[in-house]
């Protein structure tokens, strides 16, 4: 007697067991023998010899002859296994399905599990021909998924079911490595390098998926509005662990991570259908928390920006800020686009944002220039009105001739800043070397939101 590795898998999966036998009377349920405790087949590539006395006539008990067939398995989707689906094994007969047993319902690992009665199969079928079929409530409506047909199914049949239109490709990366690692250590956010080291040669996981939850972890307590599983995914597709790093990328950036992400299995395949939404909402929201936070040193950000743009209301900065993050496509684009600023705010902003550019985002230059130095909330003078006393009395009037923003067209604002040093849209903080003033810049095209550019060479 052998059994091929194939229906031992199907039967016990991947567990070794041991076998007893019994043999019962041909014509009757009597049982002739009963091998349990004793005369056991062990299951592995050993061969076993097993003998069997058996005296006819003399039954030792009398039981069923066979146990009832079985149909089992389990039903997952794109998330993973399908918790609470109602399953219902049938017998197909020339297109028409008869139901085996009870319908199941999937457990929290998403498994079922059908006994069915012989009984009710056609007078001339050994086995069924199996269809196994998963819902969403009984009586069966809302039809999940349907599996091929099983010929001549075995006794104990293995059926996996996957939602229509839906592919589980195993468990993530992420969930992998988030139940490994947090049944050791609650909190990775809190952990040295050192700890990181140990932890993943403790728990045989790759020091950089240990890095990536760590890193990811942090980010979820520092910007809530992104998901730990999405970050998680950003760092392990090639973004750099460190927030002010991390959020430097444009959004063209992030997107192509997170889709390598999704198809390399890091993170859930759900997040498919959600990209843009996580993107748009959930991306933006953190990265426009991280362009609003104070800077430190001889850089100035977009919150600096802002106030000296005269746009203190914390919701309008924020909402600034996640336009400016979400936006893509040609910088001078983004102003044309419906705001919640009023004329006066965008003009202020769209001034602001030239002189920053133009600094080079250098606090010290920034902080002593005519135009933020002269410039406080409560003026209310024009963009080209001239000051009493003869210095700058608006942020326009603080620039050289040839970068004002014309009167009437606000939209096209000169730049001089060369396109491979201009800042990144979501980057407040990312400069080069120190920066020469803003007499000294060199003319070209913008490529930086921050600097709506202008396509007419304005001279002095």
């Amino acid at each position: 007697m052998a059994l091929s590795p194939e229906a031992r898998r199907a039967l016990f999966g991947d567990d070794t067991v041991t076998l007893y036998f019994r043999v019962f009377d041909g014509t009757t349920t009597s049982l002739l023998f009963d091998g349990a405790g004793h005369q056991l087949w062990r299951l592995d590539d050993r061969p076993t010899e097993v003998r069997l006395s058996v005296t006819p006539g003399r039954p030792v008990a009398s039981l069923p002859r066979h146990a009832n067939p079985t149909v089992r398995g389990t039903v997952s989707g794109a998330s993973g296994p399908v918790a609470g689906a109602y399953v219902q094994a049938y017998d197909e007969q020339l297109g028409d399905l008869t139901p085996l047993g009870s319908p199941a319902v999937t457990d929290a690992q998403g498994a079922y599990s059908i006994t069915y009665d012989p009984a009710a199969l056609p007078a001339f079928k050994d086995s069924p021909d199996l269809v196994v079929k998963a819902f969403s409530s009984l009586p069966p409506t809302g039809e999940l998924a349907v599996s091929e047909r099983t010929c001549r199914a075995p006794a104990t049949a293995v059926v996996d079911l996957v939602l229509t239109g839906q592919r589980w490709r195993g468990k993530t990366l992420y969930s992998a490595t988030f139940e490994r690692l947090t049944a050791r250590v609650p909190n990775p956010e809190d952990l040295t390098a050192e700890q990181r080291v140990a932890l993943a040669c403790s728990a045989g996981v790759p020091d950089t998926d240990v890095d990536a939850l760590h890193f990811a972890a942090k980010m979820r307590l520092d910007f809530a509005d992104l998901p730990q599983e999405v970050a998680f995914g950003l760092i392990r597709a090639g973004l750099p662990g460190e927030a002010d790093l991390f959020f430097r990328h444009p959004k063209s950036a992030v997107r192509a991570a997170l889709r390598a992400a999704i198809d390399d299995n890091l993170v859930s395949q759900a997040f498919d259908s959600t990209l843009e939404s996580v993107l748009s909402s959930q991306w933006a929201a953190a990265a426009a928390a991280w362009a609003l936070k104070p800077r430190t040193g001889e850089v100035c950000g977009l919150a600096e920006v802002l106030d000296a743009a005269d746009i203190t209301d914390t919701a309008t900065r924020k909402t600034v800020a996640q336009d400016i993050c979400n936006h893509e496509g040609r910088p001078q684009d983004f102003w044309s686009h419906p705001s919640i600023l009023d004329g006066t705010q965008a003009t202020r902003l769209q001034l602001a944002l030239q002189h920053w550019s133009l600094a080079r985002g250098h606090k010290p230059c920034w902080t002593t220039s005519p135009i933020t130095s002269t410039t406080t909330p409560s003026s209310k003078a024009s963009p080209t009105s001239p000051s009493p006393n003869g210095r700058p009395s608006s942020l326009s009037q603080a620039l050289p001739r040839r970068f004002r923003a014309p009167t009437q067209r606000p939209t096209t604002l000169a730049c001089c800043m060369p396109p491979s040093r201009a800042p990144s849209p979501c980057s407040p903080s990312a400069t080069a070397s120190r920066p020469r003033p803003p007499a000294k810049a060199r003319r070209s095209r913008a490529s930086s939101i921050w600097s709506p550019a202008s396509t007419s060479r304005r001279t002095a």
